[in-house]
Parts: structure tokens; C-alpha cells; sequence
């Protein structure tokens, strides 16, 4: 397998593991980064990734009291 195959295989895996997981608990990697909360939220994580299917755009959104929501 050569670098630029390798290289897009772990692009691919790693954007399936996020769309895979059904809520986020501070891993800053997959593509997660820390979301503006609002201030009776003390922590939460924002996730993006692309639907394949239909190309649309998913947000995660996990708080500190592991309530999800997916819009």
C-alpha cells in the first residue's frame, strides 16, 4: 500500500468512527472541537461530519452531563 492510499484510508476510517459514535466525551481528535456553550453548560464537544449518502452536513453536540443532540 503506498503513502497517499494509506494516508486516505485513515482519513476515511476515522471520519466513519465519528459518524459511528453516538455522543461526545472530550476527545479533541475525529474531527471534535470544543463548541461555544451557552453559560449553564460548563463543557461540551461539536463534531462535524458529511452524510455521504446525501452530502449533508451533521452536527454532534455532547454537555457535560452527556446529553446529546444531533442536528
Amino acid at each position: 500500500m503506498s503513502c497517499p492510499t494509506l494516508v486516505v484510508v485513515t482519513i476515511l476510517l476515522q471520519v466513519t468512527l465519528v459518524e459511528n459514535l453516538d455522543c461526545f466525551t472530550g476527545r479533541l481528535d475525529f474531527g471534535l472541537m470544543f463548541a461555544e456553550c451557552s453559560s449553564s453548560i460548563n463543557y461540551c464537544v461539536k463534531a462535524t461530519s458529511i452524510d455521504p449518502e446525501c452530502g449533508r452536513v451533521i452536527d454532534k453536540g455532547c454537555d457535560m452531563e452527556n446529553f446529546c443532540h444531533v442536528s
